[in-house]
């Protein structure tokens, strides 16, 4: 009797064990920085660059590599700062929101040349739709534009 009754009990539970459980979508893994803000993990790191030209030549390109969602990067000896974030979207395009700041040099007499300079700040605060490998200009301030690109950037091994 005693048999009889666990095997009837181990039945009933390996049955309601096994029942199907619909699939869940992984939660995205977050990271929550010191300061409060919250970032996710990407699918893929991605190599982002944002470059300064100035009448057509390339000078101070910012370049780093991310996984995860929120990214900031400054610069002190081009004046950059340089935060955002990049979402993933399902057509294989990135959606990347950013603020940009520059110190831009201006003559702070009017000889020439100049004595001196001063610094002026300058930036933006906006986002756009990319595509991989397609680099995008996103901001000019006097002769400088300012273009970004990302592109997907190889795993670690």
């Amino acid at each position: 009797m005693k048999k009889l009754l666990a095997l009837a009990v181990f039945g009933f539970v390996t049955t309601a064990f096994s029942q199907a459980v619909p699939a869940q979508a992984p939660s995205p893994r977050r990271t929550i920085y010191a300061n409060g803000t919250e970032s996710v993990a990407l699918k893929n790191n991605y190599a982002v660059t944002l470059a300064a030209s100035e009448k057509d030549k390339p000078s101070y390109p910012l370049s780093f590599v991310t996984a995860t969602s929120r990214f900031q990067a400054t610069t002190g000896d081009t004046f950059l700062t340089f935060s955002g974030e990049i979402i993933e979207r399902e057509d294989g395009t990135l959606l990347v929101t950013y603020t940009l700041g520059i110190n831009v040099p201006v003559p702070a007499d009017t000889s020439v040349p100049p004595k001196s300079i001063e610094y002026r700040n300058s930036g933006l605060q906006s986002g756009a739709i990319l595509t991989l490998d397609k680099p995008l200009k996103i901001f000019s301030a006097g002769s400088r534009d300012y273009t970004l690109t990302v592109a997907k950037a190889e795993k670690g091994k």
